[in-house]
């Protein structure tokens, strides 16, 4: 295929673009109808696969303006650029990324108003009064709105600078030498294929099977649409029975796989089987493997006399009710063996294991080494990226301290920053998801700083716990920056575009459209009231009080003391996997597939389930017709089928928004 290597990115377009998307979001999620704002936003629409729909339908209308003749000058560098913009605004325009971020604090004031005078400084959140007119509206005080939004948009900027120095440092060593899939990208780079850039048989032998994928998009979705915004239509796939916000089925008391006490969540969102058969079939394999392993030595624990009573709580609480559970309780505490202790492993032993290219990266800063004649395809020189890197770290100092922060905490959150969401980019590339839930990210400061809640708590230590916790959670800040160059990375080396343009493109939207998307929120919570608009009604916004700096939550996560052994067990196991699948070809386990099998993502988000599906419908593709069959066949009904749940994201939006004005 033929693509423009020297088409420059249009800056002007991309800022205009950003702006836009980061405003037209916020207004669509806002006045999405209860039950829709979870799956039928612009952002983060199936959780914690990180999948976003702005991208996809960004792309999507392109290409139909394109066909409709609305746009007959449309080049791919141009889908391109927009489908990178949309990429980076669309992490922060879901509720998560606005109800447990900012807006948290901010609603502190009338939640808890003397504590958050003391916690909280005047110019990360306004007064009281302020935050109480966004409950019924009323005119916008933009006075006392604009420091708070300053403030919250130059502790992104800092940490968007520190992650694009980061991933621009690896973006050889992942995309040009691994060549790490990003499914998501991949996805996203197929639907051009097949509707823009393909000409004749190839176009012709693809396009049947993407048509069917998205046929098929679309009659799974609607009637699950259809559940959710009629009563009285027929509940076909049991959404109204004990389904959790991501689409998982949880296992009640009564039933009897109930006995099972291990096994708590079943993912049934068809979309997860789509992104699953995308990822390599090790990874899939991996993960429902360690998962039955997981079910295996819970219920030997469970019959040895531990986690009593786990039998007799749902699916949910299993996974995150207390020390009870196997995630924070002895003898296993999962959440500090796998996501803490896998996470590290899975960063610092790749740092070890690739500790050549960081030297010649760093060879390559001062002048000189084999990496040296390569930094013409690098978005910007190796020399940089690093001072890039060291200005972001001397710049968050600054503005943490602006929290009350010291420079031994706020090393300590650059650390932890640094260390999950490079283990989450690369689980995100590898296996199309993230190691979401936010109980595990205070564990270095338990480590370093805190091992208990300090009584009273100081500032600085209700700051580091809100941003520790927050912030390895989805990637609503600092791991949306990681994403986002990452994407760009990728669908620059899918598409033959520059590298350094794509770095313009994610680095004005991911920070222009920011401060927009705040704005917005102020905007439609004065224009409504917050009471009216259902997803800002609905969602909790007392967590840095209630939760992050309760003491209660403190020591026990991410496991009750002493929970460092499996810490380093978990380390010594993520490590032994990562040698042992690197050392010998034939070895079938990953340690990401460890990581996910016996961890939050399959107890509580219950990822097994689709990965086991998806791994049965891949291999008997490949067994069934090699290669080919699944290239020609498996991968464009999957992504057709990504497509057509595209679509119904967007329709079924737009007809919610519709029933916000016109209620029927």
């Amino acid at each position: 295929m033929s693509v423009e290597r020297v088409e420059k990115v249009s800056l002007p377009l991309v800022v205009v673009f950003s702006v836009f998307l980061a405003f037209i979001s916020i207004v669509w999620i806002s006045l999405l109808p209860s039950g829709l704002w979870h799956f039928y936003n612009l952002g983060i629409v199936a959780c914690p696969l990180q999948l976003t729909s702005a991208p996809f339908i960004t792309i999507l209308l392109l290409i139909a303006m394109n066909k409709a003749g609305l746009l007959k000058k449309l080049k791919v560098s141009t889908i391109v650029y927009f489908y990178i913009a949309a990429v980076s605004v669309a992490w922060y325009t879901d509720y998560a990324a606005t109800s447990e971020w900012y807006a948290g604090v901010w609603h502190n004031r009338r939640y808890y108003p003397d504590l958050s005078l003391r916690y909280v400084p005047w110019y990360l959140a306004p007064p009281t009064e302020e935050v109480e007119r966004l409950l019924v509206g009323g005119p916008i005080n933009w006075g006392a709105w604009t420091i708070p939004i300053l403030y919250w948009s130059l502790l992104h900027i800092v940490f968007y600078l520190f992650m694009a120095s980061i991933v621009t440092i690896f973006r050889r060593r992942w995309i040009d030498v691994e060549k790490v899939p990003f499914t998501h990208v991949m996805a996203a780079h197929e639907i051009i294929r097949y509707t823009f850039e393909e000409k004749g048989e190839t176009k012709a032998k693809l396009i049947k099977p993407f048509s069917i994928g998205i046929l098929l998009g679309l009659i799974v979705q609607i009637p699950i649409y259809m559940t959710v915004m009629f009563p009285w239509f027929p509940d076909i796939y049991g959404w109204r029975v004990n389904t959790c916000g991501h689409g998982g089925y949880w296992i009640p008391p009564e039933s009897p796989l109930s006995s099972i006490v291990g096994l708590s969540m079943i993912q049934k969102h068809p979309v997860f089987i789509a992104i699953g058969y995308l990822v390599p079939l090790s990874m899939l394999l991996s993960t429902w493997v360690f998962h039955l392993v997981y079910i295996i030595v819970v219920q030997i624990a469970f019959t040895l006399g531990y986690y009593t009573g786990l039998d007799t709580i749902g699916g949910c609480g299993r996974a995150w009710c207390g020390t009870i559970t196997p995630n924070f309780g002895e003898p296993f505490k999962f959440m500090s063996l796998s996501y803490v202790g896998g996470s590290t492993a899975l960063t610092l032993i790749y740092l070890l294991l690739n500790w050549r290219y960081v030297r010649d990266t760093i060879s390559a800063a001062l002048g000189r080494g084999p990496l040296k004649r390569y930094e013409d395809e690098e978005p910007m020189s190796y020399r940089y990226a690093y001072a890039l890197l060291v200005v972001s770290i001397i710049l968050i100092l600054i503005v943490l301290s602006g929290w009350g922060m010291g420079v031994a905490s706020s090393l300590i959150l650059i650390f932890t920053v640094f260390i999950f969401w490079i283990a989450n980019t690369r689980i995100w590339g590898l296996a199309g998801c993230t190691l979401q839930g936010a109980e595990h990210g205070n564990a270095f400061y338990r480590l370093f700083m805190w091992p208990q809640a300090p009584q009273p708590p100081t500032m600085e230590f209700m700051a580091s716990a809100y941003l520790s916790e927050w912030l390895v959670d989805v990637p609503k800040s600092f791991g949306g920056a990681a994403l986002s160059f990452a994407a760009g990375y990728k669908m620059a080396n899918l598409t033959n575009i520059r590298s350094r343009d794509v770095f313009k493109a994610v680095l004005i939207a991911g920070i222009l459209g920011y401060p927009v998307v705040m704005a917005t929120y102020v905007y439609m919570c004065h224009t409504f009231g917050l009471t009216h608009l259902p997803v800002w009604a609905e969602s909790t916004y007392d967590s840095l009080i209630d939760r992050c700096g309760n003491p209660d939550n403190w020591n026990v996560r991410p496991g009750e003391e002493p929970w460092w052994p499996n810490f380093l067990a978990g380390f010594i196991i993520v490590a032994l996997l990562s040698w042992l699948h690197a050392r010998f070809m034939w070895f079938p386990l990953e340690p990401i597939g460890f990581i996910l099998g016996t961890s939050y993502m399959s107890s509580l988000w219950g990822i097994w389930f689709p990965f086991l599906i998806s791994w049965v419908l891949k291999t008997l593709t490949l067994k069934v017709g090699g290669t080919r069959a699944y290239e020609d066949y498996g991968i464009p009904v999957a992504v057709g089928f990504i497509t057509g749940y595209m679509v119904a994201v967007l329709v079924g939006g737009a007809i919610g928004i519709v029933r916000f004005f016109v209620p029927f």
